[in-house]
């Protein structure tokens, strides 16, 4: 298991925290998902094999834009 934090551009509200949060739910391998409106990031934890565009895709998918994507462990 692996943690990321996802900077996010375009959120305005809670309500565009669950779209993202629905969308990288969608992934296999994502176990949890937090999203921070107000700080405009995103923590989530998953397995390993979890790639930065499969993450920065799903926040597309969402409607908003991924502007960093960092792992750790």
């Amino acid at each position: 298991m692996k943690q990321a934090t996802i900077t996010l551009q375009g959120m305005h509200c809670a309500s565009c925290g669950d779209h993202i949060t629905k969308q990288l739910q969608a992934l296999e391998g994502i176990k949890q998902v937090k999203v921070d409106a107000v700080k405009q990031v995103c923590t989530l934890t998953c397995a390993d094999p979890v790639k930065e565009v499969d993450l920065r895709l799903a926040v597309k998918k969402a409607g908003y834009l991924a502007t960093s994507v960092a792992f750790s462990r």
